[in-house]
C-alpha cells in the first residue's frame, strides 16, 4: 500500500505540473494573441471609414462671436463633426445675428464652416428670417467676420404677400444692399407696404 501512495503523490504532482505548465502557454498564447490582433489591420465599418481619421463628433454644439463691427452671432449645431484643425461639418444649423436690436435667425439641415476663416456654408433647406422677412435656398456662403453672404442657386425672399425670386444674390452689408442677379421676377402687392 505505501507503493501506491508514493505512485498516487507523484502522479498529483504531475499533474499539478503539466496544470500549471499548460496554465502558463495558455495564458502566454493569450496574452501573445491579444497583441498579435491589435496589430491586424481591423476590418472598420461604413461609418468608421466615411470619417477622417482624426475626427471627432460632439452633439449639440455651439460657436459664438462677433464680426468686425461687433456685433454678435451664435451658430449651434445638432451634430458637428470636426474634419480638420479648423473644419467641421454641421448638421441641423440653427443661428442668430443681431443686427443693431433686431435679430436675423437662420436654419439648414447641414453645413460646413472654417472657423478659421469665418466662413460657414449653409446647404439644404436654408431659411433666414429677419422681421417679416423670409429668405429661401438651397445654398448660401456666410463671412461671419463681414457678415455678408451671397449664392449662387435660387433664391426667393417673402414678405406678407410680395416676393421676390432670382438666380442668385449677394447681401453687401458695407452698402447695406441686397443684389439680385439672372431671371429675377418681383410680385409686390401694394398693401404690403
Amino acid at each position: 500500500m505505501a507503493f501506491s501512495q508514493k505512485r498516487y503523490r507523484k502522479r498529483i504532482i504531475f499533474s499539478k505540473a503539466l496544470s500549471a505548465m499548460v496554465m502558463m502557454v495558455l495564458i502566454l498564447w493569450v496574452s501573445y494573441g491579444v497583441f498579435y490582433i491589435k496589430d491586424e489591420p481591423i476590418e472598420e465599418s461604413y461609418e468608421h471609414k466615411a470619417k477622417p481619421p482624426d475626427s471627432i463628433s460632439i452633439i449639440d454644439s455651439a460657436f459664438e462671436g462677433s464680426d468686425r463691427s461687433g456685433k454678435d452671432y451664435e451658430i449651434t449645431s445638432k451634430t458637428l463633426l470636426k474634419t480638420g484643425a479648423d473644419l467641421y461639418n454641421l448638421d441641423t444649423i440653427a443661428g442668430r445675428y443681431y443686427m443693431s436690436a433686431i435679430a436675423i435667425d437662420l436654419k439648414a439641415r447641414t453645413g460646413e464652416m472654417d472657423d478659421g476663416k469665418k466662413t460657414l456654408k449653409l446647404l439644404d433647406d436654408v431659411v433666414v428670417e429677419y422681421s417679416d422677412y423670409i429668405l429661401k435656398t438651397n445654398q448660401m456662403d456666410v463671412n461671419l467676420a463681414k457678415m455678408s453672404a451671397k449664392n449662387n442657386n435660387e433664391v426667393s425672399i417673402l414678405y406678407h404677400h410680395s416676393n421676390i425670386r432670382a438666380d442668385r444674390f449677394e447681401v453687401d452689408t458695407d452698402a447695406n444692399t441686397l443684389h439680385f442677379e439672372g431671371h429675377v421676377l418681383a410680385h409686390f402687392k401694394v398693401s404690403d407696404f
